[in-house]
């Protein structure tokens, strides 16, 4: 089958994608807002989100007449690179903040189908409940995560344990999510109840295990600080020492030399 029959015959997916996509943009401009840009940066924001977009609709619905389950995986790949090419941070940085954006999106995406239960009304990608569902969160999780990413210069340095935990609950929540759709218990909310928690603390473990990380290292700073406030005052205080040494036995002196007649009073 010919590229542009199978693009013709994947509508309702190709639109899918594109809202997911573009969830995925709004998500990422919150952890990405604070970090240092490259050259001509809204040159290669235009030019790379338009090449991200048209290969990230694209390529997850031909690969997927013949591998099924890795749209999530191409998207983010593309979506890791995006990024790198706009913004100059480490590439373990971004993928950090790719996940927490990936994890942020999927929450808003629960919580829109939990109005939709709600609310007994049918879901849709484009819908009044998506943007309460998704306004709601994406503000919530800007002020409890998102905003304190300008706190970490090198988010990945010396922070392996942190990273790793975001990926696992990356991988995690999507392997379930793909459970549930694969089910057909994704309009369920006995279901979607526990994931909206398991996102929850996904991004609890990630920037908590962040924060902790930071708070120790600048509690090791402070340690050693002490350590070498200590070490002035012993240096100091021995100078101090050596200089009452050194007084004590030039008075001596000067009163030998005035008791011998050596001295002038004055």
């Amino acid at each position: 089958m010919a590229i542009y029959e199978i693009l013709a015959s994947s509508t309702s997916e190709i639109q899918g994608i594109t809202c997911f996509i573009i969830q995925l943009f709004i998500a990422e401009a919150m952890f990405f807002f604070h970090l240092k840009k490259r050259k001509r940066f809204w040159l290669r924001l235009l030019v790379g989100g338009t090449a991200c977009l048209l290969l990230g609709v694209t390529l997850p619905i031909i690969i997927g007449q013949y591998i099924s389950g890795i749209r999530t995986f191409i998207v983010l790949v593309f979506m890791q690179l995006y990024m790198w090419f706009c913004f100059r941070r480490s590439f373990l940085d971004i993928l950090f903040c790719i996940i927490g954006a990936f994890t942020v999106q999927n929450l808003g995406s629960n919580i829109q189908v939990l109005i939709c239960i709600v609310t007994k009304t049918s879901f849709k990608m484009l819908s009044t409940e998506m943007v309460i569902g998704f306004t709601i969160v994406y503000i919530i999780c800007y002020l409890t995560c998102a905003a304190k990413i300008k706190n970490f210069p090198n988010i990945s340095q010396n922070r392996v344990r942190v990273l790793w935990v975001a990926i696992i609950s990356l991988c995690v929540c999507w392997l379930l999510q793909s459970w549930l759709i694969s089910e057909k218990l994704d309009m369920v909310m006995a279901c979607r109840v526990p994931f909206v928690f398991c996102c929850i603390l996904s991004l609890f473990m990630q920037f908590g295990l962040l924060e902790q990380s930071r708070l120790n290292e600048e509690n090791l700073a402070l340690e050693q600080l002490i350590k070498e406030n200590a070490k002035q005052y012993e240096l100091s205080k021995k100078t101090v020492e050596i200089i009452n040494m050194k007084c004590h036995d030039l008075k001596h002196r000067i009163l030998e030399l005035e008791q011998a007649g050596n001295a002038d009073h004055g």
